[in-house]
């Protein structure tokens, strides 16, 4: 049951990565799962790694435990820093050192619970910049506690051609912020403790033309999917919490995590033509934004009012 894993990525925002991972997904024979990661990008930002366990069977109502501890470097935007879209000019990373704790339970056939808890330290890290308007330093702990209630009618969860999916997220938070630079205008109040709340309401639907024969409900169907989210953030809370918006996830055809703020509201609309069981050619409509936050970074400015942005499409999956 174990798995050894290792691969070569070049992710969104044009960071050359080699991982390594081992899995084991019947750990103890108990059905338990761990796994070990270790990540580490060619600009030199230090090893990410990460240990998770899932423990799926608690009790006899499949109460679920997860585990995760964790030291990752994260880095926001096209390019490879903030703003930047040159490797060799503006760089800015941050590592995210920290642990979670969460348990799962369903409950009504399509409905489950959660509650969390996780706590991080965060460092800015390879500031090299000519100007204070390239980036955004805020360093510092963050206490973060998630209820999440979820309900579920797809019929595939993976790849869905039918039912709806819809999420409710409330995630009250504690933030200590002692370090802060670069662009300061408007969030210089963050420093110091601050309390807010992050709350997340999202939805998806799928329909397509039913086989009439039972025994072709898994061929591969033309698919129209609706996907809609919208966030609010009451506090003050730090920019890296805040709402990010753009790229392949959100709003496709703007640079990744172009939009940011408080407030973010994205949809998309996708038709999901098959060529085989795998592999579907996709037309994509998205339109959404954010904000209500702070800080322009090089050419991305932001609204302090909702500006929605249109992209459109064809990908494949």
């Amino acid at each position: 049951t174990g798995l050894f894993q290792f691969g070569v990525a070049l992710d969104p925002r044009s960071r050359l990565a080699g991982s390594v991972r081992f899995s084991d997904s019947n750990f103890r024979g108990l059905g338990q799962s761990l796994g070990l990661e270790l990540r580490q990008d060619a600009y030199g930002s230090g090893l990410s790694a990460s240990i998770d366990y899932v423990n799926p069977y608690m009790d006899s109502r499949d109460t679920s435990m997860a585990v995760r501890i964790y030291s990752r470097v994260n880095n926001y935007f096209t390019g490879s820093g903030l703003g930047s879209v040159s490797p060799t000019e503006d760089r800015f990373d941050e590592r995210r050192t920290g642990a979670s704790l969460s348990f799962s339970r369903p409950f009504r056939e399509v409905y489950n619970a959660s509650l969390g808890v996780s706590y991080e330290s965060i460092r800015t890290l390879n500031i090299s910049t000519t100007t204070t308007q390239d980036y955004i330093q805020q360093d510092g702990e963050l206490l973060t506690l998630s209820g999440q209630l979820v309900r579920d009618r797809r019929d595939v969860p993976l790849d869905p051609a039918e039912g709806d999916y819809i999420r409710l997220s409330i995630e009250p938070a504690f933030s200590n912020i002692t370090k802060v630079g670069g662009n300061l205008t408007g969030n210089s109040d963050v420093l110091g403790r601050h309390t807010f709340i992050r709350n997340t309401l999202e939805y998806k639907t799928f329909f397509s033309k039913r086989p009439t024969d039972p025994r072709r409900l898994t061929d591969p169907r033309n698919v129209l999917a609706f996907r809609a989210r919208y966030g609010v953030i009451w506090g003050t809370s730090p920019f890296f919490e805040q709402f990010f918006v753009g790229g392949a996830d959100t709003l496709r055809g703007y640079p990744d995590q172009r939009f940011w703020g408080r407030y973010a509201f994205n949809t998309s609309l996708e038709y999901r033509y098959p060529i085989q069981k795998s592999f579907s050619i996709v037309g994509f409509l998205d339109y959404g934004g954010a904000w209500g936050g702070y800080g322009t970074v090089n050419d991305f400015s932001q609204s302090k009012r909702a500006d929605l942005k249109l992209g459109y499409g064809l990908g494949a999956s």
